[in-house]
């Protein structure tokens, strides 16, 4: 079983999320993916839910439909 038949919505883009005190996010960038921003710097915790990491997360997106980021602009 894939995603769509499993949650009856289709898979719009994907997300990745890069380190960059470690990496530049430069494999994503030549392969067209979306720079969104960066994160916060929290991470999830089974206590109480997120915490501040204090290593924020370059965010990059690639859209897999030719109007995947059409409701994300609204």
């Amino acid at each position: 079983m894939g995603w769509p038949p499993t949650y009856k919505h289709p898979i719009w883009l994907a997300e990745t999320f890069v380190d960059p005190s470690r990496f530049k996010g430069t494999c994503y960038r030549a392969s067209n993916w979306l720079h969104l921003g960066q994160t916060l710097g929290f991470s999830r915790t089974r206590e109480r839910g997120f915490a501040a990491n204090h290593c924020p997360k370059a965010v990059f997106v690639y859209p897999l439909h030719r109007r995947a980021l059409e409701p994300l602009r609204t």
